[in-house]
């Protein structure tokens, strides 16, 4: 919300917060025998809070909203951690932690009166310009923009895996965060693990998903396994921290409102579900929010849905559930901080037939009965106006990302919008394509079994069915050099042999793209190669030449979307 309104950050903590509060019973302790008097032991009534008594924290929170409250503050009903103050055009948020304070304000005389009432309570410490809190770092870009990482955090998480003595050179960088062939049953092939080891780093790594939800749907498998962990499952949580530590600059943008409109404060959300993926039968839910649809996620969820589901749509019903229990709470926070949603909220999903039973009667079916609470739910939110399902196919739903590991090109196509884009992440996409050797290398080949419908490699003649396709990838290849270059084998039909990448290279002369991929089988390159096919299917085919930096060089004369 700082980001979005341009608002400056001060933080502030209170010294010994919780002895300020007043004891509403009385309270006697027993002194330790060094302090016995004549063998007597000693026995003293408590003025005041202290630490260690469990009505501790309850009665410093009680102290510090009566303090606020009579500087003029309002407290939220829906997060009473969050107060507000306004006095006419200038305003001022509030957030408490514990006996941390974070408040973000339009006026920097707001906030001096803040530092000025709270130190006639408490013994504070300042921080005029909030650069850390809450052991998150927080960097204040040029252009208003705010990128929250912890890189102390993963740090720790390295020298917790790898040792303080372990230099970079002897701790390999993994590209994605789980291998995309991860099954719960080979893990409880191997032997047991140390379960208080074990539990130590998936502690903190389910603290690092605050700021990096693209390590989410890794950290929650793995932390299910933590009753059972095995030698495969360290391996596979080290396998998260060598990530971290290739990407260890990454954290979520939060872009500045635009002038022109106030896209940035219009909550949007994604929801999204992979059916029956483990091995009880479960389906996996993947939901977030962002305040425009450009911006970082600031909210993301991977979690085990609780019950078996019988279908992709109901799975997929489940996912948009819980995320519009979240919605209605988010636009009740929005209305408090004076940002009210006029428009029903956009929730992303890439499953007609869910958005279809979802938002219309005529839409049930007797095959979803037992769903029926869940769909009236729905029916009801969308009556309301206060949830728009949209469409939004698969190869561009970021909560994709939440709910499966992917291979390597389609992670990192998600990255990008779950994090919000930065510089960050254009020079972590540039090192993963060119990839020093890893899993993919610079003209190499290598294998990608993926769904064709779910690809970002979508290729003409697959009709949905598993693929395996051979890519031979350069970074700085071309769309149409780089679709030149793949070789689809259908399982199916037997092998389909496309075009090699000598058809694209081999000096063709004609007047216009379009012409040298003709649909005539007798047009020929002068290098005597024939050109290839443009298929009918490749209607619609996206152009991925978002791979190379300097973008697409054909513009308008592209035969391929750059939507």
């Amino acid at each position: 919300m700082a980001a979005a309104l341009g608002l400056s950050l001060r933080g502030f903590d209170v010294t010994a917060a919780f002895t300020y509060a007043n004891l509403d019973d009385p309270v006697y302790v027993r002194l330790p025998k060094q302090f016995n008097e004549n063998g007597k032991s000693v026995i003293w009534r408590l003025n005041k809070s202290l630490y260690g008594l469990r009505r501790a924290p309850l009665l410093w929170f009680e102290k510090f909203t009566t303090c606020l409250k009579s500087e003029g503050y309002t407290q939220s009903p829906y997060d009473p951690c969050v107060f507000k103050k306004r006095e006419g055009a200038n305003f001022i948020f509030l957030a408490l932690h514990v006996d941390d304070i974070i408040s973000a304000s339009n006026s920097d005389e707001m906030q001096h009166a803040l530092a000025e009432s709270l130190k006639q309570h408490f013994k504070i410490t300042e921080s005029e310009s909030l650069e850390n809190a809450l052991g998150f770092h927080i960097d204040h870009n040029a252009d208003g923009s705010m990128l929250l990482s912890q890189p102390l955090a993963i740090q720790r998480a390295i020298d917790t895996m790898f040792g303080e003595e372990a230099t970079d050179d002897e701790v390999n960088e993994a590209i994605t965060p789980m291998s995309a062939t991860f099954n719960d049953d080979e893990q409880d092939a191997s032997s047991p693990f140390d379960k208080t080891k074990y539990l130590s780093i998936i502690g903190q790594l389910i603290w690092l998903c605050r700021t990096r939800p693209d390590i989410a749907y890794a950290v929650n498998r793995l932390s299910t396994r933590s009753s059972k962990c095995t030698d495969k499952d360290y391996s596979a949580s080290k396998r998260v921290v060598r990530y971290l530590k290739f990407t260890r600059d990454l954290g979520i943008t939060f872009k500045p409102a635009s002038a022109e409109s106030d896209e940035a404060v219009r909550l949007v959300a994604w929801a999204d579900a992979a059916y029956c993926v483990h091995t009880d039968s479960k389906s996996h839910s993947g939901i977030c929010f962002a305040l425009g649809e450009d911006n970082g996620k600031f909210m993301s969820t991977s979690k085990k849905q609780s019950t078996v589901t019988m279908s992709s749509c109901e799975s997929e019903l489940g996912g948009a559930v819980e995320a519009t229990k979240s919605i209605i709470w988010l636009r009740d926070m929005l209305e408090f901080f004076d940002q009210p949603q006029r428009e029903p909220t956009t929730l992303f999903a890439d499953n007609t037939s869910m958005i279809t039973l979802a938002s219309n009667h005529s839409g049930q079916s007797k095959r979803m009965k037992h769903s029926m609470q869940k769909i009236h739910f729905m029916l009801e939110q969308v009556h309301n106006s206060l949830v728009r399902l949209a469409y939004l196919r698969t190869t561009d739903h970021t909560a994709d990302i939440l709910t499966k590991p992917l291979p390597p090109l389609i992670h990192w196509h998600h990255v990008g919008p779950l994090l919000g884009e930065s510089p960050a992440i254009a020079r972590a996409k540039e090192e993963v394509f060119r990839l020093k050797g890893r899993a993919i290398c610079m003209r190499a080949d290598i294998v990608i079994p993926v769904r064709a419908e779910a690809s970002i490699l979508k290729m003409p003649g697959s009709s949905g069915r598993r693929t395996t396709r051979r890519v031979c990838f350069n970074p700085v290849t071309t769309q149409h050099e780089y679709n030149a270059e793949i070789s689809a084998i259908d399982e199916d039909e037997g092998k389909r042999k496309r075009p090699t990448s000598s058809s694209a290279t081999t000096g063709c002369t004609s007047s216009s793209p379009s012409s040298a991929f003709s649909s005539s089988s007798k047009r020929k390159c002068e290098g005597g190669e024939k050109a290839p096919k443009r298929n009918k299917n490749n209607k619609g085919m996206r152009c991925f030449d978002f791979i190379n930096p300097g973008g697409c060089a054909r513009g308008a004369n592209c035969l391929f979307a750059h939507s």
